[in-house]
């Protein structure tokens, strides 16, 4: 069984584009079982994006979607949430679980944006062996 950490957020498109990544894999149905994580951080409170009557990651419609997308194809997904440093949780979760590859959301920001800010996908990528892919939203609508 090939195991596969989605870090996801709450944006449909770039979710979505996680999840097809995924189904896009040699024998996805029979091989692959996806974990998909949610990290509740500080930065929620202040993002008009993130619904504040979230409490669960079952909540997370773009994620049910996602996990919807990767069950149609037959693939096994456990959802997970974590409420500590993104990376961290990241890095915590491919280690508790094995995974032979995460498949991360990537952002577009600029240089300055990254430095200003961080990067988790950046960061993410510096810290482990594990087959890290890199996924945007281009091309996909909600």
């Amino acid at each position: 069984m090939y195991r596969v950490l989605l870090p996801v957020d709450e944006n449909p498109k770039r979710t979505l584009a996680q999840a097809q990544a995924v189904t896009n894999l040699p024998n996805a149905g029979e091989a692959v079982k996806a974990f998909m994580l949610y990290v509740f951080v500080d930065e929620d409170s202040l993002d008009p994006n993130v619904d504040e009557s979230v409490r669960s990651v079952e909540d997370i419609e773009a994620i049910i979607q996602a996990k919807n997308h990767l069950e149609e194809h037959g693939i096994e997904v456990e959802l997970f949430e974590d409420r500590k440093d993104p990376v961290q949780a990241i890095l915590d979760h491919e280690s508790a679980h094995d995974a032979d590859a995460i498949v991360i959301g990537g952002r577009k920001r600029s240089p300055a944006g990254k430095v200003l800010f961080g990067s988790v996908t950046q960061s993410v990528l510096m810290n482990t062996d594990t087959p890290v892919v890199v996924t945007g939203d281009a091309g996909l609508s909600e």
